[in-house]
């Protein structure tokens, strides 16, 4: 007998499919990358390279994007039109920033962003056409934090602001706690 699939849960998986292709390739082995996936699953070394403001770390998440969309591959990004680029660019910046965000997160410097919950490949999907309001906050920093004190009752830009002045730091502490555990 044939099983039931939902026309939703099929292109999910497709979507997965496709937008994870390049992940797997670079990055074998587990967790499995599928329609299920969160960036809070996502092992320490993959996250660490999505973080980097690297050319190769851009392509992958270009990559993510072009083929949950069905456009082809993450490397044809600049040959796209500029309309198509520009469709893509809000995309890849919420994006990227829910992924350093988690990193904050794996340091314990941050609460979890409220979009950690949701597979990444349904993020993905969602901010195509519409942007949900989970993008647009920032995850609150932990009073534990040192520059906690530093945040006198913020408004949301200035947490934002704060929080993404602390990527580069953090990126190099994430990598740093990666290194020790490696070696």
């Amino acid at each position: 007998m044939s099983k039931t699939v939902s026309l939703e849960a099929h292109k999910l998986r497709k979507a997965a499919q496709r937008g994870f292709r390049e992940w797997r390739r670079l990055f074998p082995g587990p967790p499995d990358l599928d329609e299920n996936t969160r960036i809070q699953d996502l092992p320490d070394p993959l996250l660490l390279h999505l973080c980097e403001d690297i050319p190769q770390s851009r392509v992958l998440i270009y990559d993510l994007l072009m083929g949950a969309y069905g456009l082809g591959s993450g490397y044809d990004f600049e040959s796209q039109a500029p309309e198509q680029i520009g469709a893509l660019l809000d995309p890849f910046f919420l994006i990227t920033d829910q992924i350093r965000f988690d990193c904050l997160r794996r340091l314990d410097w941050a609460y979890p962003s409220p979009a950690s919950v949701l597979p990444l490949i349904e993020l993905v999907l969602q901010i195509r056409h519409r942007i949900s309001l989970d993008f647009l906050g920032t995850p609150e920093l932990k009073p534990a934090h040192p520059a906690y004190s530093l945040l006198k009752k913020p408004g949301l830009l200035e947490q934002a602001v704060f929080l993404r002045r602390l990527l580069p730091e953090a990126v190099k502490e994430f990598r740093e706690r990666i290194q020790k555990k490696e070696s």
